[in-house]
C-alpha cells in the first residue's frame, strides 16, 4: 500500500518529529513520531509566557487565540504593562543548552538564549527568561514580502542533521527555517537562522527593526536601508547571523585603539 503523497516527499534520512498537517487536508492533526531514543534536542510545546507586549509580533493570535486566564479571575489581565501570554509555542533546548522559543502561529522566532525553560507555573503556563540574547519585535520579517500574502500556516518539524527544522506555508512561499546553535566571532557569541524560501516567483523582502539592523549580517542580498533584497534564487538558501546579545546591553569589550599622539605645536 502506498503511503499518503506528504510522506511519499520526505527525503531519506529525515524524520518526522511533529506535523500539522493543514495545507493538504482539511481537519489538521498532530502526528507525534520519534525513532531518535537520545535526540540532540529536547522539545515542549505549549503555552509560555514571553513577555513580548509589541502587538506588531503577534497580529493572528491575539485576534483568534485569547490569552489563558490568571488563576482566580475570569479573563487575563488587560493593559500595556501585561506579559503576553503565547497559547501554542515550541520552547527547543539542544544538548548544549542553547534554547529558542517559536510561535505556531505566527511562524516566527520570539526569542533566543542559553539556558533552558525556566519550567511551569501555579497556571501550567512555560516560562522564558527575560534577560534573553534575542527577543521578537516588530512585524514579521516577512510581512512585506509580495509573495506572503494573507497568514502564515504552520507545517510542523523534522529532524536534519541534530537540528529541528521547522515548515510553514505563507501565500506562494514555502518555507523552512532552522536555528543554527550559537559561535564565538570577534564581537561575541553569534547565532544564524537558516532560511530555505520555495516557490517564489518576486524578489523577498526580509524587514529588520531599525534596533536589530546594525548587528545583523546577511549571507546574500543587498540592504536597501532596513530591508534586505534578495531575488528568489538567493532565497532558496541563505542565512541571517545575529549577535546574542539583549538590546540594548553593553556590547562585548573590544580591544582599546592604539594611542595617537598629538601633532606638535608650531612655533609662534
Amino acid at each position: 500500500m502506498l503511503a499518503p503523497p506528504f510522506l511519499r516527499l520526505l527525503r531519506p534520512g529525515l524524520t518526522w518529529v511533529s506535523v500539522l498537517i493543514g495545507g493538504w487536508v482539511s481537519h489538521a492533526q498532530d502526528v507525534e513520531v520519534s525513532t531518535n531514543p537520545t535526540p540532540e534536542f529536547s522539545v515542549i510545546r505549549g503555552a509560555f509566557q514571553t513577555g513580548i507586549v509589541d502587538p506588531l509580533v503577534f497580529p493572528q493570535s491575539r485576534v483568534r487565540l485569547p490569552q489563558p486566564p490568571v488563576s482566580g479571575t475570569a479573563t487575563a489581565p488587560a493593559g500595556p504593562g501585561a506579559p503576553d501570554i503565547v497559547p501554542d509555542a515550541l520552547g527547543v533546548t539542544s544538548a548544549s543548552g542553547f534554547s529558542d522559543l517559536r510561535d505556531t502561529v505566527e511562524c516566527r522566532l520570539l526569542g533566543v538564549w542559553m539556558g533552558p525553560m525556566t519550567g511551569l507555573d501555579n497556571r501550567e503556563v512555560y516560562a522564558v527568561p527575560t534577560n534573553r540574547g534575542f527577543t521578537a519585535m516588530g512585524p514579521h520579517p516577512l510581512a512585506n514580502s509580495q509573495d506572503a500574502f494573507g497568514f502564515p500556516l504552520f507545517q510542523g518539524y523534522l529532524r536534519e542533521n541534530g537540528l529541528p527544522v521547522f515548515r510553514y506555508l505563507w501565500g506562494k512561499l514555502a518555507i523552512t527555517e532552522t536555528i543554527l546553535p550559537p559561535m564565538g566571532g570577534p564581537d561575541g557569541p553569534r547565532f544564524k537562522i537558516r532560511y530555505q524560501i520555495q516557490k517564489g516567483s518576486s524578489s523577498l523582502l526580509i524587514e529588520i527593526p531599525e534596533a536589530l539592523r546594525p548587528g545583523i549580517q546577511p549571507s546574500a542580498g543587498e540592504w536597501d536601508g532596513n530591508r534586505l533584497k534578495l531575488s528568489p534564487k538567493e532565497a532558496a538558501d541563505f542565512t541571517l547571523s545575529f549577535p546574542l546579545i539583549p538590546p540594548g546591553a553593553a556590547a562585548p569589550p573590544q580591544a582599546p585603539a592604539p594611542a595617537v599622539s598629538a601633532p606638535p605645536i608650531p612655533p609662534p
